[in-house]
C-alpha cells in the first residue's frame, strides 16, 4: 500500500499532458499485468503475515482464524486502497479528454469583469 501511496504521488506531480500519455502509455495497455501482479502481491504478503503470526503455532483452529482474519482486514484495507488509486486516476484521465479543465464559456455570460 506505500508502493500505491508513493506512485500516486509521482502521477499527481505530473501535469496533465504528461499524465495523460503516462496513463495511456503505461497502465491502461497494461492493466490485465497490473491485476495479476497486485492479486501475487496480495497473496505473498499474505503469507509473509500468517507466517509471523503463526510462528511456533501448533493449534489448526486458532491457525485458519488467523488466517481468515488476516486475509479479510488485509484484503479489504488493500482493495479500498487499490480501487481508490484507479479511481482517483481514472477520474483525471476521463476530465482531461473530455477537456473538463478547460475554460470554455458557452453560457454567454463574461467573465471580462470578474474580480478575483
Amino acid at each position: 500500500m506505500l508502493g500505491i501511496y508513493l506512485f500516486q504521488r509521482f502521477l499527481n506531480k505530473m501535469d496533465d499532458y504528461k499524465f495523460e500519455k503516462y496513463w495511456e502509455i503505461k497502465i491502461l495497455r497494461k492493466q490485465r499485468m497490473y491485476w495479476g501482479l497486485a492479486a501475487i502481491y496480495y497473496f505473498v504478503a499474505l503469507g509473509i503475515i500468517n507466517q509471523i503470526l503463526l510462528y511456533g503455532n501448533q493449534s489448526l483452529f486458532l491457525g485458519l482464524l488467523v488466517i481468515v482474519f488476516t486475509a479479510v482486514i488485509y484484503g479489504g484495507y488493500f482493495m479500498r486502497s487499490l480501487l481508490r488509486f484507479i479511481g482517483l486516476n481514472n477520474g483525471r484521465y476521463m476530465q482531461i479528454k473530455t477537456g473538463m479543465y478547460q475554460d470554455n464559456n458557452t453560457s454567454g455570460f463574461s467573465k471580462d469583469n470578474v474580480v478575483g
